[in-house]
């Protein structure tokens, strides 16, 4: 049997409801352990081999930040499907055009895990998700 290949396209920014003017991204999230965890325990805050200081970061690719004027080190909000992570540190890294790293599980909070049909796995590594510059407002209820 021949497994199709998936659509691999990204959604639009307004797909997550940000507002006009609010400088944005899609990128296909991956998570990952760092370097000191174990399962879910973590031993040290960090990940020293990707530069990653602490949990509550993004690695980015340069190009990608550039495109939205996210300097090295900037805050900056990380939104899924289910939730968003606010006052995340952008860190550039090696990563590829597209895509970003971060954490599991804490990230794994802000979006729904899509559960693929064979093999009954949650889609934890290519995930869309949308940067933000600035922190968008609440939308009204």
């Amino acid at each position: 049997m021949i497994t199709p290949i998936p659509d691999l396209t990204l959604p639009l920014p307004e797909t997550f409801g940000i507002p006009d003017g609010i400088d944005s991204i899609v990128l296909a999230l991956m998570t990952g352990r760092s370097y000191s965890q174990h399962n879910t325990v973590v031993y040290q805050p960090g990940d020293k081999d990707r530069g990653m200081p602490h949990r509550n970061c993004i690695l980015l690719n340069r190009l990608d930040a550039m495109k939205i004027g996210v300097a090295e080190h900037e805050l900056v909000t990380v939104q899924g499907d289910a939730g968003k992570m606010e006052h995340v540190e952008a860190i550039y890294g090696a990563v590829r055009p597209g895509a970003a790293l971060m954490f599991y599980p804490e990230v794994n909070a802000i979006f729904k895990a899509r559960i693929d049909r064979r093999s009954g796995t949650p889609a934890y590594k290519r995930v869309p998700v949308c940067i933000y510059r600035k922190f968008a407002p609440q939308k009204a209820s």
